[in-house]
């Protein structure tokens, strides 16, 4: 396999990054000037930009982090463009179609096989970083019927450029009960990566290998965490 180009699909983290559970804070206890090196800290939530949640976010009994095979992490990933129809200047907190997914898909002229990992690509990314209050309140989801379709597929993994697989309408209130998280993918094994940015808008209408890598969270914590997702495009 020789690899042709890599992609990063990962947005960066800064103390400037926003979150609404509160952004990073990072604290340097080795400086080059006294111990001759560089080390530092950080206070961060596990769900937190470019991230990635294994079924103990919302399943009693789903695996955690720990749980979870390499080889869940790492596949072939189909990349769809739904930008035109479900992007910021579409509209605030839309929800994606079954129907509008599958011509999504269609578009591409790649088979979405059982096991693949699929990318959503919305166009919200671009307001992750410019303007991150919108960012979070309005972006794009995933519809149930969409959800659902996927789940009948199999894939193993989906991602969408935005906060949330699911409608804020679904968080309102607790308990959740969100339809992507708690019913059509978590239960069925499907991972999530939400907050896709990077150079997603390169790799629309491909199928690529993914990797997408958490942190090794041992124990309860292990619900989600920070990845760096990137696509490689071989020949």
């Amino acid at each position: 396999m020789k690899i042709k180009n890599i992609y990063d699909l990962t947005h960066g983290i800064s103390k400037k990054t926003f979150h609404p559970f509160g952004s990073p804070e990072f604290e340097s206890y080795e400086t080059f000037e006294v111990q001759g090196c560089r080390s530092s800290k950080v206070t961060i939530t596990l769900h937190f930009a470019t991230h990635l949640d294994s079924p103990w976010h919302f399943v009693r009994d789903g695996k955690k982090l720990e749980d979870l095979s390499l080889d869940r992490f790492v596949g072939e990933g189909l990349v769809v463009d739904l930008s035109d129809k479900y992007g910021p200047s579409c509209g605030k907190n839309l929800c994606i179609s079954q129907r509008d997914l599958e011509m999504a898909v269609e578009k591409t002229k790649k088979t979405l096989q059982s096991d693949d990992m699929i990318i959503i690509n919305t166009g919200w990314h671009h307001l992750f970083d410019t303007h991150p209050k919108d960012y979070y309140a309005y972006s794009t989801a995933i519809g149930d019927e969409a959800g659902s379709w996927l789940a009948d597929k199999k894939v193993k993994l989906v991602g969408i450029d935005a906060c949330d697989v699911d409608d804020h309408k679904f968080f309102a209130q607790p308990p959740f009960h969100p339809p992507n998280h708690g019913k059509n993918f978590l239960p069925n094994n499907i991972l999530i990566i939400e907050n896709v940015g990077g150079e997603v808008d390169k790799v629309v209408g491909k199928k690529l290998l993914i990797i997408a890598s958490p942190l090794n969270i041992k124990g309860i914590h292990g619900s989600s965490s920070p990845i760096r997702l990137i696509a490689l495009e071989t020949e």
